[in-house]
């Protein structure tokens, strides 16, 4: 089995993910290589402070007036901050996976959206604490071996996140890039803390970095002619 998913394995994961909120936790998950549990447990909230920079002065910090923007368009790049005395980390994703998050709260927002979690199952339920990433990759996997016409799919999450640390490693420039990359892992070190302390004052350090690598992270979409053929495919989930 690979080690590290690569630019076809996502493309096939993304078209055939059952649901939108299934494809914006894969762009998102590619993009930003977080935990599981930091998106499953991902909150509006979180969300509002990590675009804070995408609200023009005067304009209403709200989710409504977020999800109406362009972050592809205005090439725009969030930046999440988990906060942990021990061990701080701050992690960003590309507009595209932005963007696709954006059109599935867009959605979202007609059915239910005082739940403080960003993403919901199609029960309207927090997906916390129920494994949802590996259940998710597993269902879209599924659809893949069911549907494409050349191959099969074996990915796993870890490989995605491999590929990210894999492009970030390799591709990443800058001359903080080995302190941008240990608070991207969130280790455990007093240099680590150090360094947090100061991307406080000023992310655009951070990000200036990412979109080094963003380029090399993209997951062309389904308006894209794709390498191999596929078999049309279309869920009769929305949601």
């Amino acid at each position: 089995m690979r080690k590290i998913a690569n630019e076809e394995d996502l493309y096939r994961i993304t078209i055939y993910a059952p649901t939108k909120y299934h494809r914006a936790i894969v762009h998102l998950l590619a993009s930003s290589a977080m935990p599981n549990n930091f998106i499953e447990e991902l909150t509006i909230e979180q969300l509002l402070s990590a675009c804070d920079t995408y609200f023009k002065f005067g304009e209403n910090k709200t989710i409504d007036n977020l999800i109406k923007k362009d972050p592809v368009k205005d090439n725009y790049i969030p930046c999440f901050d988990f906060k942990d005395d021990n061990k701080p980390r701050i992690a960003c994703c590309s507009p595209k996976a932005l963007k696709v998050i954006f059109q599935y709260l867009n959605y979202r927002k007609n059915i239910k959206m005082d739940e403080p979690y960003i993403f919901l199952n199609s029960e309207n339920e927090p997906i916390i604490d129920k494994d949802a990433i590996t259940t998710i990759i597993r269902k879209a996997r599924k659809n893949v071996n069911k549907f494409a016409i050349d191959g099969t799919s074996n990915i796993t999450a870890n490989q995605i996140r491999a590929r990210f640390w894999h492009i970030a490693e390799n591709n990443m420039h800058g001359i903080y890039k080995d302190e941008v990359l240990m608070l991207m892992k969130g280790n455990s070190s007093r240099k680590n803390k150090n360094f947090y302390d100061y991307i406080c004052n000023d992310k655009q350090v951070l990000i200036n970095h990412y979109k080094t690598i963003v380029d090399f992270l993209a997951i062309r979409s389904e308006d894209d002619k794709p390498k191999t053929q596929t078999r049309s495919y279309t869920s009769d989930f929305t949601y």
